[in-house]
Parts: C-alpha cells; sequence; structure tokens
C-alpha cells in the first residue's frame, strides 16, 4: 500500500513530519494492518508552482469516463496514467457543521447585541454562514468588512473605530492574527474596550504575551488538548525520530496545530 502526501515546505507547519510518523505507528501495530505494510510517499511542492506540483505527482485517480480506455492502455504498458479531476467540494477530516454552529453558540453566550465581522476571504465567509443564518437567533446587529489585499489593514480598524463599535468576530489564516492584531492597536482598536472572537482553531498555538498588560477581552476556541498522553506521544515521537537523523524539531505539545493532531 502507498499513501502519499504533498507538502508545501514554505508553510513550515511540520505536516510532512506527522505524516511520517503517522505512517511508521500504523506499520508498527500488528493488529491494524496484519497482512499489510505502507510504503510512505512524500513530495514537497511550492504553493505557487503548479507545473512542478504536476510533474512531482505522476498519478492522480482519474473520476471521468472518457479516460478509462488510456488508463486501460497506460495499464498493459505499465506506464503511469495521469488524471486530472476538479471538485468544489472540500474535503476535511472535521465536521464543519459543528465547528461553525459552535461559532454561534459563542456568540450567543457573549450575548453581544452588535459585532464587526472582519474576515480575510470567501472562504471564510463560508465558514461564517452559520452565523449570518442565525442573525436573528443572536439579535445582533452585524457589519462587515474585508481585510486589505496589500496587508494594510490600518484604515479599516479606523472605519470601525468611528462606529464605536467595540465587538469585532476576526476570522482569518492563523499566521496573519498578531500582525493584524498589532495593526488594531496602533488605532486604539485593541485596547481595554475592545472583545474579540478569534474563529481559528489554531489560535491557542500562538504568544499572546506582547498584549498581556492590556485588557482587551480575546475570545478562541481549541479542539487539541496539549496536556492529553495522545498529543504529548505524539510530538515526542516527531522529536526523538527526528533527532535520530540529525534534525531539531522545534515544537512543543501547546504549539501543534489542528492539522498535525488529525494526521497523527
Amino acid at each position: 500500500m502507498f499513501p502519499g502526501g504533498v507538502f508545501h515546505p514554505e508553510s513550515n507547519d511540520h505536516q510532512d513530519v506527522a505524516f511520517q510518523y503517522a505512517v511508521e505507528r500504523i506499520n508498527m501495530d500488528i493488529y491494524l494492518l496484519p497482512h499489510s505494510r505502507l510504503e510512505r510517499h512524500i513530495a514537497n511542492v511550492s504553493f505557487v508552482d503548479s507545473f512542478t506540483t504536476g510533474k512531482r505527482v505522476p498519478c492522480i485517480r482519474p473520476t471521468i469516463s472518457s479516460s478509462l480506455h488510456k488508463k486501460g492502455k497506460d495499464q498493459q504498458t505499465k506506464q503511469p496514467h495521469p488524471g486530472l479531476h476538479f471538485t468544489n467540494k472540500p474535503t476535511f477530516c472535521i465536521y464543519l457543521s459543528v465547528c461553525n454552529q459552535a461559532l454561534v453558540d459563542v456568540l450567543k453566550f457573549l450575548s453581544w447585541k452588535s459585532f464587526a465581522i472582519v474576515y480575510e476571504s470567501n472562504e471564510g465567509l463560508m465558514r461564517l454562514q452559520e452565523v449570518f443564518k442565525s442573525r436573528d437567533k443572536l439579535s445582533a446587529k452585524i457589519s462587515v468588512y474585508q481585510l486589505s489585499m496589500d496587508g494594510d489593514h490600518r484604515s479599516l480598524f479606523k472605519d470601525i473605530h468611528d462606529s464605536t463599535q467595540t465587538h469585532i468576530l476576526l476570522d482569518c489564516a492563523t499566521d496573519n492574527i498578531m500582525n493584524i492584531l498589532r495593526q488594531a492597536k496602533e488605532v486604539d482598536m485593541f485596547g481595554d474596550y475592545e472583545n474579540y472572537f478569534i474563529t481559528s482553531l489554531d489560535a491557542h498555538t500562538l504568544d499572546f504575551s506582547e498584549f498581556e498588560h492590556l485588557q482587551t477581552n480575546v475570545t478562541f476556541l481549541r479542539l487539541i488538548d496539549p496536556n492529553s498522553p495522545e498529543v504529548v506521544n505524539a510530538v515526542n515521537d516527531w522529536v526523538h525520530g527526528e533527532r535520530e537523523y540529525g534534525r531539531v524539531l522545534n515544537i512543543r505539545p501547546e504549539t501543534v496545530r489542528v492539522c498535525l493532531s488529525l494526521m497523527s
């Protein structure tokens, strides 16, 4: 059996490491696949280089009938059969509907009568559909702002400041959270009177210590318990395993992101 993983090294999120040791852990379990062994194949490709990605991934299982004849020919000649299939259905390992509903439940608990949604991408709007659908149940006035494409968000937060809004629902990539909050602070939108609800499930991995002197209330959800034996053991496996190869893996249970946890 040949599981394969395609990863982006520039993301620096250690997904390839988690994949490698997850395969090894399965192979060590004599009861899970007693008559089989997994042989991993890892390809590191760039986010922006689709041409090289296509060359590194020689075979994508075809799903269209027009490719079946060629596939049969390739099987006879033992040549790899490249195929391409586009789908607009997202694939995830967690139930997004449950996570989206959790956002609504937290907003109900916070009892905000009005708040501003600050989002980064259209994908973020999709995640927030349950919030929009629950507007009446929340009995809240909602305003919507999109983060700037050029990375300068201060004018956006100035507009929110001028509206006297102090409750912010922030949806953005985890790696962008700190920069966005710093810019909000520059225009007095991250102070003693502001309240933020951050939707990222990896926000717990960030170091918010630079804001400790402020009274800003920051809320976020966490799926991973860094003190759980499963997480601690997985991290130990990664760190010690990489050390045997002479590599240093800078990761702690507190910094394990959801994607790594699901892969393990």
